[in-house]
C-alpha cells in the first residue's frame, strides 16, 4: 500500500494496449526509439525489453503477438517477483491484455493500481535480465534518445538513481504503428555536501563535515553502495584514528569498524544503503579532522589548498557505479608580510627592524614552535627581523585583528611609537588601519604591510620617563621665568 501511494504517478502509466492479434501493415517499422526527457547531462538511461512483439502473417492480414522476453522468463516464473503479474484467467470485472506464454493465452495483470509496484519489482531484476540498451545524456542537454530498439514493451531506468519514484523508471511500448515513444523521468540521485573552515592556523586541528541523505533503494534487492572518499591536500595531515571519525544516520552513531579504510592522506567509507532503509530520507553525517601542516603556508595568499570529497553510488560492481562531482573546500592560512622602508625614500629598504605580533586588544602574543602556532605571553613571543630587502613575515594565521609591534628599530632610525593594526578578513584579504586622523582600513597588496621608519631627533614615546622629565624640567623653567619677571618688576617699583 505504501508503494502504491508513493509511486502512483509513474510518467507513463502501464495501461497496456497490447492485443493478441492487431492488424498491421507488413511495411511498418521493425525497430523504434525511446526519447527520455527532463534528464540530467552525463546520466545513463537504459531501456530493458520485458515483452517482445512479433509479426505474424503478411500484408493486410499481418498481426502482432506479444510474448515474454526470454531474459525475463525467470522474473515471471512461479514464486518469482513477477509471478503475480501474469494470470491464467481474466479476473471478473477487469479487462486485462493478453499475452502468449508457452503457447498458451494468458493475461497481463498490470493496472493503474499496481504499475508502480510492478516497476519496482522489475527494477530488482534488471541485472539478472541484463538485456538493456543504454545511452548517456550529452553535455548541456536535457534529453537523450535510445535508438535501434526492437519493438516491444520497455522499462526505461536511470542507472544508479534512487528507487522508483514519480517518473523514475518509466514504462512504454514500441509498436509497428508507433515505433518512437517518449518518457519523462524525474530522477533523484544521491548528493553530498562538505563543510569546513576557509582560513586556518598553522598546527590547528580542523574539523570537517560531510552531509548526505539515506537514498531510497526500493528495487535494488540487497545491494546499493554508498562510498564516500576524501583526499586531503598537502597542507593537511589527516587524523587516521577511528576516535577522530564518526558517522551518524538519523542522529544515531553507527559502527564503521569494517566500513572505513584509510587511503594515504584520506579515507574511503563504504556503506550499503539497503541496510538503513528504515531511515530513508534522513541525514547521513560524517565528521572527521586533520591538522594544518607547514605545506598550508601560503606566502602569496593566492592559491588555497583544495580538499576534495566525492560520493560513488549505485547497484553493481564499483567500477560501474555513478559518481558525484567533487565537493571542494578551500582551506588556507594567511601570512602577514612586512616591508620595512625609509620614510624619506620608499625604495630604500631597511634591515634589522624586529617585530612581535599580538591579537588586537589582548595580551596574547604569536608563538611559533616548529609547525605550530600558539598564543602566549609577551616574554614567549616569537620575533621576526627584517632582512636586507626589508622583509619579514608572520606565517600560519587565520582571520582576526592583529597588532604589529616594533621592538627594535633599524640602526639609525627611530622606534615606532604605536602598534600597526592589521585585519585579516574572512575572505582572506589583509587590511591596514589608517592613521590616527581616522583614515579607513585599506587593503594590503599581496598581504604585505609597508611600514616606514624615520631618522633624526624624536621625543620619547608618550607616557615614557623621558617625557615626564621633559615636562618637569619645562614646567620648572616656566615657573622660574615667571619668578624672575615678578622680581624684576618689584625692583623697578622700589627704585
Amino acid at each position: 500500500m505504501k508503494n502504491m501511494k508513493k509511486f502512483a504517478s509513474v510518467a507513463l502509466v502501464l495501461v497496456m494496449t497490447i492485443a493478441l492479434m492487431v492488424p498491421v501493415m507488413a511495411a511498418e517499422a521493425q525497430t523504434g526509439s525511446i526519447t527520455v526527457n527532463n534528464a540530467i547531462a552525463g546520466k545513463i538511461f537504459t531501456a530493458y525489453r520485458i515483452f517482445d512483439m512479433t509479426l505474424e502473417g503478411e500484408g493486410e492480414n499481418a498481426s502482432v503477438a506479444y510474448t515474454i522476453n526470454e531474459k525475463w522468463a525467470g522474473f515471471f516464473n512461479a514464486g518469482a517477483a513477477g509471478a503475480g503479474y501474469i494470470v491464467g484467467e481474466q479476473p471478473e470485472g477487469k479487462e486485462l491484455n493478453q499475452i502468449v506464454v508457452n503457447g498458451d493465452v494468458k493475461y497481463i495483470n498490470i493496472t493503474e493500481d499496481n504499475v508502480a509496484d510492478f516497476a519496482n519489482a522489475a527494477q530488482g531484476y534488471l541485472t539478472t535480465a541484463n538485456n538493456g540498451v543504454s545511452a548517456t545524456v550529452p553535455e548541456n542537454a536535457t534529453a537523450v534518445t535510445i535508438k535501434d530498439l526492437p519493438l516491444g514493451y520497455y522499462l526505461v531506468f536511470p542507472e544508479s538513481a534512487e528507487g522508483i519514484k514519480e517518473g523514475n523508471g518509466s514504462m512504454c511500448s514500441l509498436t509497428s504503428t508507433v515505433p518512437d515513444n517518449e518518457v519523462v523521468v524525474k530522477s533523484v540521485y544521491p548528493t553530498i555536501k562538505k563543510d569546513g573552515p576557509a582560513i586556518v592556523e598553522l598546527g590547528q586541528n580542523v574539523n570537517y563535515t560531510i552531509t548526505g541523505k539515506v537514498p531510497d533503494t526500493t528495487g535494488y534487492s540487497d545491494d546499493y553502495k554508498y562510498i564516500v572518499t576524501d583526499t586531503m591536500s598537502d597542507g593537511l595531515t589527516f587524523n587516521a584514528d577511528v576516535s577522530n571519525f564518526k558517522v551518524t544516520i538519523d542522529g544515531t552513531e553507527i559502527d564503521i569498524t569494517d566500513m572505513l579504510e584509510y587511503t594515504g592522506n584520506g579515507f574511503k567509507l563504504t556503506l550499503d544503503m539497503c541496510d538503513y532503509q528504515e531511515h530513508e530520507g534522513k541525514n547521513i553525517v560524517i565528521t572527521y579532522s586533520a591538522v594544518v601542516n607547514e605545506n598550508a603556508i601560503d606566502k602569496t595568499n593566492v592559491n588555497a589548498e583544495e580538499n576534495k570529497a566525492s560520493l560513488t553510488y549505485g547497484h553493481g560492481p564499483e567500477e560501474n557505479l555513478d559518481k558525484t562531482p567533487d565537493e571542494i573546500v578551500k582551506t588556507k592560512t594567511i601570512t602577514i608580510n612586512i616591508s620595512k622602508y625609509d620614510m624619506e625614500d620608499e625604495e630604500t629598504k631597511l634591515e634589522g627592524a624586529t617585530f612581535i605580533l599580538r591579537k588586537a586588544g589582548t595580551e596574547e602574543y604569536y608563538v611559533r614552535t616548529g609547525n605550530v602556532v600558539t598564543w602566549g605571553t609577551k616574554d614567549q613571543a616569537t620575533s621576526v627581523t627584517t632582512d636586507a630587502n626589508g622583509g619579514a613575515a608572520f606565517e600560519g594565521l587565520k582571520d582576526g585583528d592583529y597588532e604589529l609591534i616594533e621592538t627594535e628599530a633599524p640602526a639609525g632610525y627611530n622606534l615606532l611609537t604605536a602598534p600597526v593594526k592589521v585585519k585579516v578578513t574572512a575572505d582572506a584579504t589583509v587590511q591596514i588601519e589608517g592613521t590616527a586622523t581616522g583614515e579607513p582600513w585599506e587593503n594590503a597588496a599581496d598581504s604585505t604591510v609597508s611600514i616606514g621608519n624615520s631618522t633624526g631627533a624624536e621625543l620619547p614615546s608618550t607616557g615614557g620617563i623621558g617625557t615626564t622629565i621633559f615636562y618637569i624640567v619645562g614646567g620648572a623653567l616656566v615657573v622660574g621665568a615667571a619668578i624672575l619677571l615678578v622680581t624684576r618688576k618689584r625692583v623697578k617699583v622700589e627704585q
